[in-house]
């Protein structure tokens, strides 16, 4: 949700749109099976976030997610995005490097997803 603002592609939208739905679907696949498993499921969902591998894996992802988050808020909150549409150099270079975050990020979330998990 937080990179369909920054999409204008149809094609890109339509792609965040499905794969919105997959991880709710992957989502409460893996809480109602946690849920059912286990007699205090809290204990389980408590200790995911003390997990030193799981911490150590989703680094370079939140690490990329909050670098793209952080641009993203600061080309909104200086209005760059008005300044980009009237051709100025450095606003075009802020919106590249804010496509290029984009791009980064939803990489790294999608490696999360394929390699690490």
């Amino acid at each position: 949700m937080a990179f369909a603002p920054y999409c204008s592609l149809p094609e890109l939208e339509g792609c965040l749109k499905a794969w919105e739905f997959m991880e709710m679907i992957h989502s409460r696949s893996y809480t109602h099976i946690i849920k059912n498993l286990y007699p205090n499921p809290s204990e389980v969902f408590d200790t995911i976030l003390k997990d030193d591998k799981i911490i150590e894996r989703a680094k370079t992802v939140t690490a990329a997610y909050n670098e793209f988050i952080n641009a993203a808020h600061e080309y909104d909150n200086h209005r760059t995005w008005e300044q980009a549409n009237e051709s100025v150099p450095t606003a075009l270079t802020n919106r590249y490097e804010l496509k290029r975050l984009l791009y980064r990020a939803m990489a790294n979330v999608n490696i999360l997803e394929g390699i690490r998990f």
